[in-house]
């Protein structure tokens, strides 16, 4: 799953709470029950969002009688792996989700693939890249650009600035370490581009 769709089923609060109350139960994991209980939720809309998390590589199902056990998915190798023990270290640094809604507008952010196109291409440009280079080189509208660059910006993962001509110039915004740090080296991972099913 390209890592934008992977930023869309996390830009859920729900989902995300779903995956904090998993990484706080004792064994990493709970059953469809335990999750719509903890969750305030009916069973069925919590059993889809479960699903849609396993789906992006996020959860691991297995089948344990007539329950569903999902668990948090520990993967090696995987581009992946860094977002999960991000995640991970996110929710136990910040047990109450406080921070919750930073890490959502970051997540929401970049769950949409032309502003993970952009930020690529800001990123390719060293000390930063002028709007009119970066129109040229993404081939969006300069008014979609605008509104896309605003959505980066609000987020915290885009700066503006000016060369020395005055004129505009975007770069890439440091990152604190941790959850926000990695979900911005992930948006430059060509390996989120393919099937996470191959990694």
């Amino acid at each position: 799953m390209e890592f934008w769709k992977i930023c869309r089923v996390l830009d859920n609060p729900l989902r995300f709470a779903l995956l904090r109350d998993i990484a706080a139960s004792p064994q990493h994991a709970l059953n469809v029950m335990q999750a719509a209980d903890r969750a305030r939720q009916k069973k069925s809309v919590t059993s889809q969002y479960l699903k849609q998390l396993a789906d992006a590589g996020l959860l691991s199902v297995e089948r344990r009688g007539s329950y569903a056990i999902c668990a948090s998915n520990r993967l090696r190798r995987s581009p992946l792996a860094r977002l999960q023990q991000a995640l991970a270290d996110f929710f136990a640094t910040d047990p109450d989700g406080r921070h919750d809604a930073a890490a959502l507008a970051k997540i929401r952010a970049l769950s949409h693939y032309g502003r993970i196109k952009i930020v690529r291409k800001i990123a390719a440009c060293e000390g930063g890249i002028r709007f009119d280079k970066l129109a040229k080189s993404t081939g969006l509208p300069p008014a979609t650009l605008y509104r896309q660059i605003g959505a980066l910006i609000a987020a915290e993962i885009v700066m503006p600035g000016e060369d020395s001509d005055g004129l505009r110039t975007y770069s890439i915004a440091p990152q604190p370490d941790g959850l926000f740090l990695v979900l911005v080296s992930l948006t430059l991972d060509p390996r989120l581009d393919q099937n996470s099913q191959s990694l």
